[in-house]
């Protein structure tokens, strides 16, 4: 997949991981509230996230494993989802990671995700807020 599309992608995926990544650093600090609050199932999931490096955006086969290996994950997201907006936004992603799974065609991706950056990178702000008021709420 050519630079762009898959930093447009990166895009998509970026406030999540920073959020989920700061969040899990930070309940040694505050480890007493961390072990008595009561998460939701979303906030469960987010910390049960293990960032992987993305393949090399030029071989077709590992991007699809990759792709194939993080759509459980984002659908479990999706379905516990605590907003309508962060539902929509992983519901996409979900949809955008099976289209990479099953795709024969590195220049179909670079078209497909830069024709919807825009709306991802929208989505993703709301999701990105639902992610950060899930770690306020163990904090």
């Amino acid at each position: 997949m050519p630079r762009r599309a898959s930093g447009a992608f990166g895009g998509i995926l970026a406030p999540a991981v920073l959020l989920v990544s700061m969040g899990v650093s930070t309940p040694s600090a505050s480890a007493s509230s961390f072990s008595s609050a009561s998460p939701s199932a979303f906030c469960t999931t987010i910390f049960t996230y293990h960032a992987t490096a993305v393949p090399s955006p030029t071989n077709l086969k590992s991007y699809k494993a990759w792709a194939k290996s993080l759509e459980p994950f984002y659908e479990r997201l999706a379905s516990e989802a605590p907003s309508a907006a962060s539902k929509s936004v992983l519901n996409e992603v979900v949809v955008v990671l099976k289209y990479y799974a099953s795709s024969s065609s590195i220049t179909k991706l670079d078209a497909s995700v830069l024709k919807y950056h825009a709306k991802w990178a929208a989505g993703a702000a709301a999701l990105a807020k639902d992610i950060e008021s899930c770690a306020k709420s163990l904090g």
